[in-house]
């Protein structure tokens, strides 16, 4: 569910950031980093896709949609412990 809900609010939120209206100072969007060389020549405007092919962004998704799975139940897990030790 969390996986869900974090892409239905980041995946808009992220295609904003990339648009102009995001240069400003609030969103900050129109800085470069520091550590960035003075004649460094790219586009951070531009998306950058980091998967090759559809079913590589699904393993991907997949993959995210299990570790947080795993880590919810990690973490309900050592709650449960926690509240059962005793000192």
């Amino acid at each position: 569910m969390f996986v869900l809900s974090f892409l239905a609010v980041q995946w808009p939120f992220a295609n904003f950031l990339m648009s102009p209206s995001a240069r400003n100072w609030v969103f900050g969007m129109a800085y470069f980093a520091y550590f960035d060389p003075a004649g460094f020549l790219y586009d951070p405007y531009k998306f950058q896709i980091a998967e090759n092919t559809r079913g590589e962004f699904w393993t991907t998704m997949a993959a995210a949609l299990l570790v947080s799975i795993v880590s919810a139940r990690l973490g309900l897990a050592w709650g449960d412990w926690m509240r059962r030790l005793r000192r």
